[in-house]
């Protein structure tokens, strides 16, 4: 797939924050895609969701395939890092207002329930603390399905708290499921290179 980051996204930012500031954010982007962002997308572009919460975008390295991917996907991201938050909204502001940023922690996601066609949350489980009451409310505020990429073997990543194996994820969701009221229809774990992909559908809440 060709990419075209710069001039679909950091043109956009561009218009709302000095450009050298975007070249900063964008710079790392090349023309290949990482396997757990193609596995992603292909799951993505099978449900064609007319919306998506993407939880923790950090620097963008799978948001912007995900937009990129899917332009008539309204896309909403939560993120606590100001800094990012100011470059995604920089780039809603500079045009591209199917995407809009809130600086809020995950563990107390803003919206009503069932609100989104999907949530993602790609490489940030790992890193919050209260995994489980984050994902309590991802599943709160997803309708249909959840996507979820952590590692799926240790590295030295100082800001990674947690390590999850297959069953060790398994036994979390079992207790998100019990605490969210939320029936988990399917779940699916696919692999790729150092990556543990989880896929869940959802249906109609017990309460």
């Amino acid at each position: 797939m060709e990419i075209n980051y710069y001039t679909e996204f950091a043109e956009a930012c561009a218009k709302g924050m000095p450009e050298k500031d975007c070249r900063k954010y964008f710079k790392r982007y090349d023309h290949k895609e990482l396997p757990r962002i193609i596995k992603a997308l292909g799951f993505l572009k099978s449900v064609t969701p007319t919306t998506l919460l993407d939880v923790g975008p950090g620097r963008g390295r799978s948001l912007w395939p995900i937009a990129y991917a899917l332009p008539q996907t309204n896309i909403t991201c939560i993120d606590k890092s100001k800094w990012r938050c100011e470059v995604i909204g920089a780039v809603h502001k500079g045009g591209v207002h199917r995407i809009t940023i809130f600086n809020v922690d995950a563990s107390n996601i803003p919206f009503k329930s069932n609100s989104f066609d999907v949530v993602s949350a790609l490489e940030v489980i790992e890193h919050i603390p209260n995994a489980q009451n984050a994902l309590i409310e991802v599943a709160r505020v997803a309708r249909n399905f959840i996507i979820i990429s952590v590692p799926s073997k240790p590295d030295n990543n100082p800001d990674h708290v947690h390590f999850f194996t297959k069953e060790k994820f398994e036994d979390l969701l079992d207790k998100i499921e019990k605490d969210s009221g939320k029936i988990f229809r399917r779940i699916t774990f696919d692999y790729v290179p150092n990556h543990m992909l989880v896929v869940i559908r959802l249906s109609e809440s017990r309460k």
